[in-house]
């Protein structure tokens, strides 16, 4: 569509609007809804676009509050992983409780 625009529009570059008017006021109204029909139709992509964006975060949300509801050992692990890491110090003169 928009290579259609880009035809049209050098074709009309080509017309003299002062000889051919009628040909060169018919290829401008064509040019224009053909605009218009672009526009719409990139509206409604970005919007089904934006659409599925959303469906996609909201499913990776639900999945990972799923698995930490179902799952919350792996998180105690990573917790004392990293506490484990620091020699058991958590940095503010507090000494954590070993797991």
């Amino acid at each position: 569509m928009r290579a259609e625009i880009q035809d049209m529009k050098q074709e009309l570059s080509t017309v003299n609007m002062m000889d051919e008017f009628a040909r060169y006021a018919r290829l401008e109204r064509k040019i224009n809804k053909m605009t218009d029909k672009l526009k719409t139709h990139v509206k409604a992509r970005t919007a089904q676009l934006a659409k599925i964006k959303w469906v996609i975060s909201v499913a990776f949300y639900v999945l990972q509050v799923s698995v930490l509801w179902c799952h919350p050992r792996p998180l105690e692990l990573a917790v004392a992983a990293i506490v484990a890491s620091k020699g058991g110090n958590l940095g503010l003169g507090i000494q954590a409780f070993p797991l």
